[in-house]
């Protein structure tokens, strides 16, 4: 249940990011922050030291992911005459 909480969480932080006008030093400290928390977290209800290697970049995977996803709705849903 913790690994579906982190999962979730780190997706809506990526996606919540992407869609907000931030850039990348945003996301790199999401990212940091984000990897820190969930290998303690998970150490701390004794997930054993590959687990709390393992499933944190699992969360990293997703944040980046849906950072893309953020930023990739936010580029395409922009006004179009605001080029011209």
């Amino acid at each position: 249940m913790i690994v579906l909480f982190l999962w979730i969480a780190s997706a809506l932080a990526g996606l919540t990011i992407g869609l907000a006008l931030l850039r990348v030093m945003a996301i790199l400290l999401a990212s940091s922050a984000l990897a820190l928390f969930s290998a303690t977290l998970l150490r701390y209800f004794n997930f054993g030291l590959i687990g709390s290697l393992l499933i944190p970049v699992g969360s990293l995977a997703a944040l980046q992911g849906f950072y893309l996803m953020g930023a990739a709705v936010r580029y395409l849903t922009r006004r179009t005459d605001d080029r011209w």
